[in-house]
């Protein structure tokens, strides 16, 4: 796909989001299986299921945009998520490897946070406002996501995280 107008930039990148949300919907499970914390499989499971919700917004978006999504795969995604298959296929101390699937999670996040704040920023200078809402309810719930990993892995006032729980 050529990048000749700032609309086809914001397409191709609507379409990488699309992909890696995809690719998600493929390893959390996984990685929810793999987990030994009840709190961090249930959190893993919660999120592969709002998927569904991020891929209806996306859809909505495309709709709007009056385009089907390309079929642009996230290269990016697919790196952070061979690296998950990697850390699921690792032996080791369970609390480690919580500690390790948290932090690879985050990554996601922080990948899903990254793009959904770029394409959320250009919906609004391309006059999207729709789009952009749709987006925006997208990044708000990719960071409250990065939030309760963060609380797992440190832990609250009353319990100790995963992050204090690993052998030393």
């Amino acid at each position: 796909m050529a990048l000749n107008t700032f609309k086809d930039l914001f397409y191709n990148r609507l379409c990488d989001i699309y992909d890696a949300e995809k690719q998600l919907s493929q390893i959390l499970p996984t990685m929810a299986e793999s987990a030994q914390s009840d709190e961090l499989r249930s959190l893993l499971n919660d999120e592969s299921k709002s998927i569904d919700m991020q891929l209806s917004r996306l859809d909505s978006a495309f709709r709007t945009l009056g385009v089907d999504h390309d079929s642009v795969i996230s290269k990016g995604m697919r790196g952070i998520v061979e690296e998950a298959e990697e850390i699921i296929e690792e032996d080791g101390d369970p609390s480690v490897k919580d500690a390790a699937i948290i932090a690879i999670a985050q990554e996601m996040k922080h990948y899903e946070m990254a793009a959904y704040g770029s394409v959320r920023s250009w919906a609004k200078d391309l006059d999207l406002p729709d789009v952009a809402k749709l987006l925006q309810d997208s990044l708000d719930d990719e960071g409250d996501s990065d939030k309760k990993l963060t609380g797992i892995a440190e832990g609250s006032m009353f319990a100790k995280g995963i992050n204090k729980q690993t052998p030393r």
